[in-house]
């Protein structure tokens, strides 16, 4: 799994990210991921890399063809969703539950 953590609107879902961590994912269904951040406003995006290139694989529509995810379990429209609708107000100690489409 690849997991990209934002802070900033302008960087989201681009090649700047304020952290990320890639992992093997749990044959249970459900994988506990750590990442240490500082308290403030976060977005995060993840995916599950099944052929392992390191990107997210798409369509001839643009559509993902990998599971993925956003915090919050947020949905774009025809796309994906915006920051805002991602965005949380991280302090120490919280658990994120994302849940991969």
């Amino acid at each position: 799994m690849f997991i990209a953590v934002y802070d900033k609107k302008e960087d989201f879902l681009g090649s700047h990210m304020t952290a990320k961590k890639i992992t093997d994912c749990n044959s249970s269904g459900s994988t506990l991921v750590e990442i240490e951040l500082q308290h403030g406003i976060y977005g995060i995006s993840v995916f599950q890399d099944l052929n392992e290139n390191g990107e997210l694989d798409k369509n001839w529509f643009g559509i993902p063809t990998e599971p993925y995810g956003f915090s919050n379990n947020a949905k774009g429209s025809f796309g994906p969703p915006d920051f805002e609708d991602c965005s949380f107000e991280f302090s120490e100690d919280m658990e994120i539950n994302i849940k991969l489409n």
